[in-house]
């Protein structure tokens, strides 16, 4: 049994057909897998479906798939703590780009802060990224390479709002097109203006630029050097060395106060996707 895969509008739908076993067909399949649940991340069944395809091709990666799959629908316990030391076991012995594959953009994306009542971003693993502007069908090897270099940097926690802890996570989400990046298109790839202006975004307020002096996720003191740390890592990796920030003042449901997103980002040069790093800071922590 193969599995291909067609669209109709926005949905994914899996056909069966008959084949052999020949490896370049199956390989393309595993893909074809990859590609309907990264555009639905939430369908357990699929992914029960792809788990089924693996055992009866004796492939170890069957048990790991079930395995995140009654991993998600657990109740936060003993087991759950259990069941996740079960899973970095096993992941471990397999493909590292699968399994960073599979433990964040297929994964179900959560709101990144559940106190503010129009989050336009969302977490998939450790992964945030945009709810407005996620990947559908953009599934290839380049998007696997980033992933990969997302997860394996150091990204430490933001400086701002000292006072309290908020750590930089990795950030992805798709750009529309290969235009070169300007403070437009970073607004249309985050979606900025369509942020509801009288909820919780003040977007009138929401700064974008590229002077490092003045972005507040990472420390930028006089003597801080831009070219270290997991900031140098990033500027290395995008496209030209060009990074944008952005800072979105928010105010929570308990009322306002110095609440932010902040985003340092780049154009992927592994294709139209922008990289970087994520801080929801909130004062009510």
């Amino acid at each position: 049994m193969v599995l291909r895969l067609t669209q109709s509008g926005d949905a994914v739908i899996v056909r069966a057909a008959i084949s052999g076993y020949d490896p370049i067909m199956l390989h393309n399949d595993d893909i074809a897998f990859q590609r309907a649940i990264l555009a639905n991340p939430a369908d357990t069944t699929l992914k029960l479906v792809y788990a089924d395809w693996l055992q009866e091709r004796g492939d170890p990666r069957a048990e790991f798939v079930r395995l995140q799959v009654e991993l998600n629908e657990m109740v936060e316990s003993e087991s759950t703590a259990q069941a996740t030391g079960w899973l970095g076991k096993m992941g471990s012995n397999l493909d590292p780009k699968w399994v960073t594959f599979m433990s964040t953009l297929a994964q179900p994306c959560e709101p990144f802060a559940v106190r503010t009542s129009a989050d336009p971003f969302g977490r998939q693993g450790v992964i945030a990224t945009s709810l407005f502007n996620r990947f559908v069908a953009d599934w290839d090897d380049g998007l696997l390479a980033d992933l990969e270099f997302l997860v394996n940097v150091p990204w430490g926690v933001s400086v701002y709002n000292i006072d309290a802890y908020y750590p930089i996570s990795p950030f992805l989400c798709h750009l529309p097109d290969e235009k070169q990046l300007t403070e437009r298109e970073i607004r249309a790839a985050l979606n900025i203006s369509a942020m509801p202006q009288s909820a919780d975004h003040n977007t009138e307020r929401c700064w974008v630029h590229t002077d490092f002096r003045v972005q507040e996720m990472f420390d930028a003191r006089e003597n801080c050097d831009e070219t270290m740390g997991a900031h140098g890592t990033l500027k290395r990796h995008v496209v030209n060395g060009q990074l944008w920030y952005v800072y979105l003042p928010i105010h929570t449901t308990a009322g306002f106060g110095s609440s932010a997103i902040l985003l340092t980002v780049g154009r992927s040069p592994n294709g139209n996707r922008l990289v970087g790093a994520f801080a929801f800071s909130d004062s009510y922590g």
